[in-house]
């Protein structure tokens, strides 16, 4: 039986109002935000004001997900963390840590020189590019190796372009 819209509204404060009570992540379903908004989408046609009541949870669940997306920028583990939350918090720690790598690399230039390298072999063929060093590398073609930042190699290798075969640090 679908739930009716008082009873999303209800679900959605008493989450909002657990996550304010603690500093830790409260658990979730995994799929929370997801059947949340399914629940809500089988109510459309079938209650007065719909859009009314959409566009409230929706704006329920955005303040319920800033609340989790605050704690885990203060530090707390991804440990209750739905799935497609975790996704979202990898992306940010990994935007963060590339964006001080580039504020570093503005302050202090030869710390290009001291960059982690990692040894690579290519999949595929790849154009060349700009690296996180700011240096031109590339073409590269299936089966080469070069040495490149750690930074891209796990990029490159997040999307199977390439497999790291060694890392050193220079």
């Amino acid at each position: 039986m679908p739930k009716k819209g008082h009873e999303i509204t209800a679900s959605v404060r008493s989450a909002i109002t657990k996550e304010l009570s603690t500093p830790e992540l409260q658990a979730l379903d995994d799929n929370y935000f997801e059947k949340t908004l399914y629940d809500l989408g089988a109510l459309e046609g079938k209650v007065p004001l719909y859009d009314s009541l959409r566009d409230h949870v929706q704006k329920q669940l955005l303040l319920l997900f800033a609340i989790r997306f605050n704690k885990v920028i203060r530090g707390a583990p991804l440990v209750d963390a739905t799935r497609s939350e975790q996704k979202v918090y990898l992306k940010y720690r990994e935007f963060t840590e590339t964006f001080r790598s580039f504020i570093g690399f503005l302050h202090d230039p030869a710390s290009l020189e001291r960059t982690k390298r990692a040894l690579v072999v290519f999949h595929s063929p790849i154009t060349s590019f700009v690296d996180s060093a700011m240096k031109q590398i590339g073409p590269f073609e299936t089966g080469d190796m070069a040495y490149i930042p750690e930074e891209d190699a796990l990029l490159l290798s997040r999307f199977g372009l390439i497999e790291t075969v060694w890392r050193n640090e220079s």
